[in-house]
């Protein structure tokens, strides 16, 4: 911590949320496609896979907010966090809330699961997924209902997570949007020490990652 303030704080970087609103428009067009359009539907999710993968290195390599181990807090600290909040008050927190943070890994693990099982399944007239040759027809199958299981449970989390940011907004009075949104939050008290890394390393990351998925699975 360094001396106290009173202003706009920036919080998130460029590639955060740039890899969350990204991810939030692909799960449209891949909701919206699921039926009609499954080649949109196959390419969404694989832009998907290769964001949330990239956002998950961007969780080791990226800036202090973005990194697991800023936002990913012991039981004891989630309680004691979520004990605090009351009607109108949320406790300043620098980055994801305590509480949130867990959401936040099991959203990207679903996010990131989901592309891997897809890409081995089929609809059962005539599209079948990238890897689906690799597999049997009875596996694929059994993939493709697994990966509409998957849905499911990710559609039961994004639910919990809208209501979570419209309970902060309106009861707590803690507008979680707007810094995904501008990058900053506003900040009362000691500034939080934290390291900002050059959105040139996720572009990097992100260009590797899809090469890699090109290369392995589109190719």
């Amino acid at each position: 911590m360094t001396s106290p303030t009173d202003a706009k704080l920036k919080v998130w970087d460029l590639p955060t949320r740039v890899f969350h609103w990204l991810i939030v428009a692909l799960f449209i067009v891949s909701y919206v496609s699921a039926e009609e359009a499954m080649k949109i539907h196959m390419l969404s999710g694989l832009l998907t896979f290769t964001l949330v993968a990239t956002r998950i290195l961007w969780g080791f390599f990226g800036s202090t907010t973005s990194r697991f181990g800023s936002f990913l807090k012991k039981p004891k600290t989630v309680v004691s966090y979520a004990r605090q909040l009351r009607p109108g008050y949320a406790p300043p927190v620098f980055g994801h809330t305590p509480t949130g943070g867990w959401m936040i890994v099991a959203l990207l693990a679903l996010l990131l699961l989901m592309p891997m099982v897809g890409a081995f399944g089929n609809d059962d007239v005539t599209f079948r997924g990238p890897l689906a040759y690799l597999v049997d027809k009875q596996t694929s199958d059994a993939l493709t209902e697994l990966h509409e299981a998957l849905f499911n449970v990710l559609m039961i989390l994004v639910i919990f997570h809208i209501a979570a940011v419209i309970v902060y907004r309106f009861v707590f009075r803690e507008d979680l949007v707007r810094p995904m949104i501008t990058g900053e939050r506003p900040w009362r008290g000691p500034l939080p020490v934290a390291r900002f890394v050059s959105a040139r390393l996720a572009l990097l990351l992100w260009l590797a990652v899809l090469a890699l998925v090109y290369v392995y699975v589109l190719a």
